[in-house]
């Protein structure tokens, strides 16, 4: 019997085949003379229950049209969550030699005028669509430099979603040099508030995480953190630490996770990050992006799990849209002119927040130009069995480059911790 063209076919040790189903994440372990080919098993070798189970999950390219289907209408399917990413300020105190903004033109922080109109867009959102969830990033420049601004757009947000029956949650995007007291128990006032933020190992950071004269930033971030680490043992306060990976800091990683442990900082995820090199800056990697990707699905795994940090990789196993083509999804610049995701550049042709909220044509005329891209209308994407991790092709990604790590290397090391029943770390499978 055939196998879906869903369902990956992975060899592991001692002659067993995994089974993996990239449409509802169901996977199974095979003695490998079960198989005849790659891509179909040996029936009579199959109990009828063992059959009907597999039928069931969708093993079989019998049911590949009907998997089709339900796969176009996920990727179309109405939600009733939105996403904010909102610059408040584009000015930094500090000079990342890999900074993706590095070369970007200076606008004033965001006003008090702008926060009305994201205010009243959030509203407009929850009268028109049915919006109970918002999620809001908070970007820069580094936001903490603008602390009235910041603490005034928090409240002005929470109090509309309160009094709008809608639940926020908000991730703060911060180098982490500026923390203090206001902000911890402004943040703590929230219901569900994550602050990212990036560290490596103390020679790393100080290299290419640096003020304007150049001394590094690693005491002072560390500092605040150990200071304010009372604030992240709450369940409504959450500290993520991104730790940017280059070819001279992936042998460090397991030094740093050691001292993260040492100071017992409340660290709700910890996640190693390929650090991207862009044209504008003089940085270079020096690590290839694959062997990153096979790295952070093997040993970077393997120590996250011996020094009890969570594994937050996650698996998508439906076909979703990347959130910044949601029709309501969009990044708000500091003078309220919009844009698709974090990483947009400006466009001084962009609508602003407030014209798409009194004129619904000017958003769609907007949305018509970038949020049209229909993966089942392009024949690679159309046919390829691995659209349920990247949802197609976008302009912005010129490869199909969907997760950060190797999924079949990472499924294999998990399957181990499995039969070992150590799986409690991997959070999200």
């Amino acid at each position: 019997m055939e196998i879906s063209k869903y369902v990956r076919v992975i060899n592991l040790v001692d002659d067993e085949i995994l089974l993996y189903n990239t449409y509802n994440s169901s996977m199974i372990t095979l003695d490998n003379n079960r198989m005849n080919t790659q891509n179909a098993i040996k029936r009579e070798l199959f109990s009828d229950e063992e059959i009907t189970t597999l039928d069931s999950y969708k093993f079989f390219s019998k049911t590949d049209k009907e998997v089709y289907e339900v796969l176009k209408f996920q990727y179309f399917e109405e939600t009733n969550g939105m996403k904010l990413s909102i610059e408040v300020n584009t000015i930094c105190n500090l000079s990342c030699q890999y900074c993706y903004q590095n070369g970007w033109e200076l606008r004033k922080e965001i006003s008090v005028e702008v926060i009305e109109q994201i205010c009243n867009y959030i509203i407009t959102c929850r009268r028109d669509s049915g919006l109970e969830y918002l999620r809001v990033s908070l970007i820069g420049g580094e936001p903490l430099l603008s602390k009235v601004r910041l603490i005034f757009l928090i409240n002005e947000i929470e109090r509309t979603c309160r009094e709008n029956e809608i639940v926020p949650q908000f991730i703060l995007n911060t180098n982490g040099v500026l923390l203090d007291e206001e902000f911890m128990t402004c943040f703590g006032q929230c219901n569900d508030f994550t602050i990212y933020t990036t560290l490596t190992n103390k020679v790393d950071h100080n290299e290419v995480r640096v003020y304007k004269d150049g001394s590094g930033s690693y005491d002072i971030i560390l500092a605040n953190l150990k200071k304010y680490n009372e604030y992240f043992a709450k369940s409504n306060l959450k500290l993520d630490l991104r730790y940017n990976i280059n070819k001279g800091n992936i042998s460090k990683f397991e030094v740093f996770l050691q001292m993260v442990n040492k100071m017992d900082l409340n660290v709700s995820t910890l996640e190693p990050m390929y650090t991207y090199e862009h044209e504008q800056n003089g940085f270079k990697n020096g690590l290839e992006f694959s062997e990153y990707s096979e790295w952070n699905a093997t040993d970077a795994v393997d120590l996250l799990v011996r020094y009890g940090f969570n594994v937050p990789y996650h698996i998508p196993n439906a076909c979703k849209p990347c959130s910044a083509f949601r029709t309501n999804n969009f990044k708000v610049f500091s003078d309220g002119k919009i844009g698709l995701c974090d990483a947009w550049e400006y466009d001084f042709s962009a609508p602003t927040i407030g014209e798409i909220t009194a004129n619904q044509k000017s958003k769609r005329i907007y949305n018509s130009k970038f949020k049209t891209m229909n993966p089942f209308d392009d024949v690679e994407c159309n046919d390829c069995s691995d659209i349920i991790f990247c949802g197609g092709k976008y302009f912005c990604r010129p490869k199909c480059q969907c997760l950060n790590f190797n999924l079949n290397a990472f499924l294999i090391n998990f399957i181990s911790y499995e039969k070992n029943n150590n799986v409690v770390k991997f959070i999200n499978m």
